[in-house]
């Protein structure tokens, strides 16, 4: 080999070897950008999650309360004083509520196995 091939050739090899550094450099960091995105992704989701279970918590506490206030509403039709109670207790619905329920019941002659 002549000395113009050694220089050729060590030039072509560091330029070689920075491009290909720098092309491994854009990989990683497109790879981290890709996984800062997903973590931001993650967390985004896991906080939409709470949010949701929060929203569903709510809504069973309103739920609840609905039935409450069909049980105790002297206005409310008899019967749907009873389905509601039925729905109040499956639902775990406890305390003076039910007993007031096991009183309409009784006043009814309904006995709902409740």
């Amino acid at each position: 080999m002549d000395t113009k091939t050694i220089i050729v050739t060590l030039v072509c090899a560091a330029l070689g070897s920075s491009a290909l550094t720098a092309v491994v450099n854009a990989i990683v960091s497109a790879v981290q950008k890709k996984r800062g995105k997903a973590t931001t992704q993650e967390a985004h989701l896991d906080e939409i999650d709470k949010k949701l279970g929060k929203m569903q918590e709510h809504q069973d506490e309103q739920y609840l309360a609905i039935l409450r206030l069909t049980i105790m509403s002297e206005e409310m039709p008899m019967a749907e004083r009873l389905i509601a109670g039925q729905k109040y207790v499956t639902l775990g619905g406890n305390g003076d509520v039910k007993k007031f329920l096991h009183q309409l019941e009784a006043q009814c002659g309904h006995s709902n196995g409740v």
